[in-house]
């Protein structure tokens, strides 16, 4: 059986982490099980080669006296000057009553200080960025048991299918140790 401990952007557990000559201490205890980390590696790491570029979103709710905003779940406006999809819910689950409630995302940069566009969504690799992430990667190449997985602590642009075949990959591989 695989223990492991995951830890993902936001968490708490990321403020007890410690590290220390190649090794990952979480309450002043050496972690020596997997640790699959989904977080951007900047934030990990505590901005040490700087701060990542990313994208972030800012969602608006609206909850619509309408029994159907649009026929279809997600409409994306790829050429709108400032908005970039709007998500009806009901067309997701195919729930059958009046009203409705759809979002609206809103691209921004990311910036942690910012209202809303504080939480990173998407990396914005530029050759700058890149660089700067290989130094990230590095680091965590140093430890054996560390994991990055996922869009932000790999720092590419995945769709949720690849993001699922990176997990099971990476578990299949665990399991093969």
């Amino acid at each position: 059986m695989i223990s492991c401990l995951v830890l993902y952007r936001g968490s708490d557990f990321c403020q007890f982490l410690r590290h220390e000559n190649n090794k990952i201490f979480f309450e002043d205890k050496e972690v020596k099980c997997p640790i699959i980390y989904t977080g951007p590696l900047d934030e990990l790491f505590k901005y040490k080669y700087g701060q990542l570029s990313y994208r972030s979103l800012k969602f608006e709710f609206l909850n619509l006296n309408e029994d159907k905003f649009q026929n279809t779940a997600v409409v994306n406006y790829p050429a709108h000057p400032i908005m970039t999809r709007i998500t009806e819910y009901k067309n997701m689950t195919l729930e059958n009553h009046s009203g409705t409630i759809i979002s609206k995302e809103y691209p921004g940069a990311f910036d942690k200080k910012s209202k809303d566009f504080n939480v990173p969504y998407y990396p914005m690799p530029t050759d700058n960025s890149r660089e700067q992430y290989k130094k990230y990667k590095n680091l965590a190449d140093n430890y054996k048991n560390l994991y990055p997985l996922g869009r932000l602590a790999t720092y590419k642009y995945l769709n949720m299918d690849q993001v699922i075949k990176n997990a099971l990959d990476l578990f299949k591989n665990m399991v093969e140790k």
